[in-house]
């Protein structure tokens, strides 16, 4: 009778696998489609892939990952390839939702993520998510954005903790109340961000341009600041003045 029952078992197992192999099979070449309602939709189905298989949920993380990298590299604007800042923030530029649906749809999946965000790094380096939108208590943390476009990003709310930012673009990113606990944005450009009552506990900020930078409220406890520029326009937390290093 166990016998029997470890059998049974092991044939559910097996075409359970089987099934989900099928239906990952499928989620890709809908991702691959030209039709940008279907990469939507293959998406989606990534996500609910990895929700009921915990075995394949680090696959479908770094399956959408590569995703954005390939959908929204970060090139110069006279195209050399490098990653850089553009002279000015366009601000009438669509969000990435109107732009690049798919990316926007991949980086809401993975700010659900399904895993411990401490169990393996999202590499998010040198891609353009100018106009992200992430709903406010979405995880990013742990994740590499550095080099990358996030200009005017809608990060409010967003824990991104032990996330590394350096030389990233977050000018007039919407950074209130985020949480980047011993995040590194070394050379980072927050100009003009809003960054009102973030929790910078820790992190790295040197030579960041924190000019335009509203911090009031922020709690810069232990943050590394030596480098920094700011200017007149800076709004420091109460207390904290224009010091060196907080």
């Amino acid at each position: 009778m166990v016998i029997g029952a470890i059998a049974a078992w092991l044939q559910v197992r097996v075409g359970r696998e089987s099934h989900v192999t099928g239906l990952l099979a499928r989620a890709i070449d809908h991702v691959g489609s030209d039709n940008p309602d279907v990469r939507v939709g293959g998406i989606y189905t990534l996500e609910r892939i990895a929700r009921n298989s915990a075995e394949d949920r680090l696959s479908v993380m770094f399956l959408l990952a590569t995703l954005i990298r390939r959908r929204v590299p970060w090139n110069r604007p006279d195209g050399s390839g490098t990653a850089g800042f553009t002279e000015d923030v366009d601000m009438a530029l669509p969000w990435l939702r109107v732009r690049q649906p798919e990316a926007q749809t991949a980086i809401h999946v993975l700010s659900r993520r399904l895993v411990d965000p401490m169990t393996a790094r999202l590499y998010l380096a040198r891609t353009d998510l100018g106009g992200v939108q992430v709903n406010d208590g979405g995880r990013l943390g742990n994740a590499n954005f550095n080099h990358a476009n996030l200009a005017r990003a809608w990060l409010q709310g967003v824990l991104l903790d032990h996330g590394t930012f350096k030389g990233c673009d977050l000018r007039a990113a919407n950074l209130r109340r985020a949480s980047l606990i011993s995040a590194d944005l070394r050379g980072a450009s927050l100009r003009n961000a809003d960054l009102r009552d973030a929790d910078l506990r820790g992190a790295l900020l040197s030579t960041a341009d924190l000019r335009g930078t509203r911090l009031t409220g922020a709690d810069l406890s232990d943050a590394v600041m030596d480098g920094v520029v700011a200017d007149e326009a800076t709004a420091w937390p109460d207390g904290f003045g224009t010091r060196g290093n907080g």
